[in-house]
């Protein structure tokens, strides 16, 4: 009940400046690693249970099979978003985490799409021969991870399942639609609910062609060929 909620606000909103910060930090901005204790300047934005803190190589370590996290890290006033890649995480595919006995000499930047947002990984393929004396194809390695390729032709963009599990719960364009807007604007929508007439609140797919957004200005004299 609202009203039950309304003596706790300022609890509320202590609680979410505290979710936000850090209680970790001292008064002089320093913080030790959960786990060996140097300093630490990372935590997991928001996927891993704890808020605790962790210094590069912990972090990173920590998150060796968790690679679409999304990490914060404290620039001396505020916690700013870095993901792994970023900070040299690679992801060696084919062998289900375990090391590759035969990896490929270069990494390869993979472009995935999960629920929560885009991520960008390196990843490493794997160059085993299997019983036939050939190479496990590059889409097959990456659908095994759990990312369905783009293409089956040198893949760079990739979906996770549980992201085309969810899209199978609604329209798919207005599905992604719904998430870009979120994204975007997390709060604006919401807060403006009421008061409105069916279909003001609606949002444009992205993916189709609107004059004055996402077309030249001379598309509709373009050639036949061209349009």
């Amino acid at each position: 009940m609202v009203e039950e909620w309304l003596p706790l606000r300022d609890d509320f909103l202590d609680e979410l400046l505290r979710f936000s910060g850090s209680e970790y930090l001292d008064g002089h901005n320093h913080v030790k690693c959960r786990i060996c204790e140097e300093p630490a300047t990372f935590r997991c934005a928001d996927s891993c249970s704890s808020r605790r803190m962790y210094c590069k190589s912990c972090a990173l370590a920590r998150h060796a099979d968790l690679p679409l996290h999304i990490l914060e890290m404290w620039d001396g006033i505020t916690f700013v978003k870095v993901d792994l890649r970023t900070l040299g995480a690679e992801v060696q595919l084919g062998h289900d985490g375990d090391p590759c006995p035969n990896p490929c000499q270069n990494t390869r930047r993979l472009v995935v799409v999960d629920i929560d947002g885009i991520h960008q990984v390196q990843v490493r393929f794997c160059e085993c021969l299997d019983p036939n004396d050939t190479f496990a194809l590059e889409w097959v390695q990456v659908f095994r991870q759990g990312w369905f390729p783009a293409t089956t032709l040198k893949p760079a963009t990739a979906a996770t399942f549980r992201l085309l599990d969810f899209f199978q719960t609604g329209p798919l364009c207005q599905t992604l639609a719904n998430l870009v807007a979120s994204s975007a604007q997390p709060r604006s929508r919401s807060s403006r609910y009421n008061g409105h007439s069916p279909g003001e609140l609606a949002v444009e797919c992205p993916a189709c062609p609107h004059p004055g957004k996402n077309l030249p200005d001379d598309w509709a004299s373009a050639p036949d060929d061209v349009k």
